[in-house]
């Protein structure tokens, strides 16, 4: 009997750690799927904040995009107007020195074009020209800067005379004397 007393009494044990067991097992199951439903809100909240914290990444990168768009726009123009105001004053000093000293000749050759020298300073005719166009003003022909090429000071002569025929005379720095031809070149006279 003692077993048989035994035997009910952890019967009895054993249906009543059954029932509590059930009972808490219940209570963990509606406490989990509460946290569950927490942990599952929780998530939707952190990926509603995640894609909102993308879209203002992607909106920074844009902005900083057309920042930089407008920052090579104002570099390129600021670069545009400093070259264009050089480029002007540049212009204007090429400008003024080519109406000051090197205008192109203006005398007419015997081909019937414009002489290709460049003019001297203070007149509209080169070296060759000026004694011909300006028979008066020779006071520099003869006198050369160092400045000037050796061509030039070498052809560079002073008027002494006109021949019959109407032709000037120029007197080289060698002392020999020479008139311009219809060709535009020069051609000595012989000494007598």
């Amino acid at each position: 009997m003692k077993k048989y007393l035994f035997f009910v009494v952890l019967l009895f044990m054993g249906f009543n750690g059954y029932s509590q067991t059930k009972k808490e097992l219940q209570q963990q199951v509606s406490t989990l799927t509460a946290d569950k439903q927490k942990l599952l809100d929780e998530k939707q909240k952190l990926m509603d904040e995640n894609y909102s914290l993308k879209q203002q990444i992607l909106d920074l990168k844009t902005e900083n995009l057309n920042v930089k768009n407008e920052n090579e726009q104002l570099r390129s123009t600021t670069s545009t107007t400093n070259n264009l105001t050089s480029n002007s004053a540049s212009a204007n000093q090429n400008k003024s020195k080519s109406q000051t000293s090197s205008q192109r000749c203006q005398a007419i050759t015997a081909k019937g074009t414009q002489c290709t020298r460049l003019a001297e300073p203070g007149s509209k005719y080169c070296w060759q020209h000026r004694a011909t166009y300006e028979p008066n003003n020779t006071s520099n022909s003869g006198t050369t800067t160092n400045a000037s090429s050796n061509k030039s000071s070498y052809s560079s002569g002073s008027s002494s005379g006109t021949t019959s025929s109407g032709r000037t005379i120029m007197t080289g720095p060698r002392g020999g004397q020479y008139y311009i031809n219809s060709h535009g070149n020069k051609t000595y006279v012989k000494k007598k």
